[in-house]
């Protein structure tokens, strides 16, 4: 696995955020060392997110979910790689929070 979910305010249409889905798949699987044939992502856009008590259409936050651990290195450097992945679709590089969610293996499941 990767599971990862982008949540954006940001007003994308639908190949928009299917370019984005397989763009952050390819880049995740990357930098987290995983084979991409088990990577997961999902794109939800024209959401409502206030960031810094201001709700504009610029932010976005990530959850990687994925079994194992995140590099120190790949946890400083993805925020920058996933910002400029954003930015071109109109997202602040500055307005993007990400959360690793690594756990064991016995804490997934799928087919």
């Amino acid at each position: 696995m990767p599971s990862i979910k982008l949540e954006t305010s940001a007003p994308l249409t639908k190949e928009q955020e299917k370019e984005l889905a397989l763009a952050i798949s390819s880049l995740c699987a990357k930098e987290l060392g995983k084979p991409e044939s088990v990577v997961q992502v999902r794109v939800e856009s024209s959401m409502t997110i206030s960031f810094g008590g201001i709700a504009d259409s610029s932010s976005a936050f990530l959850v990687i979910a994925f079994i194992g651990s995140v590099s120190e290195a790949c946890a400083k450097t993805l925020p920058g790689k996933v910002g400029a992945l954003l930015a071109p679709y109109g997202i602040d590089p500055k307005k993007i929070f990400l959360r690793y969610m690594g756990s064991d293996a016995s804490c997934w499941g799928w087919n």
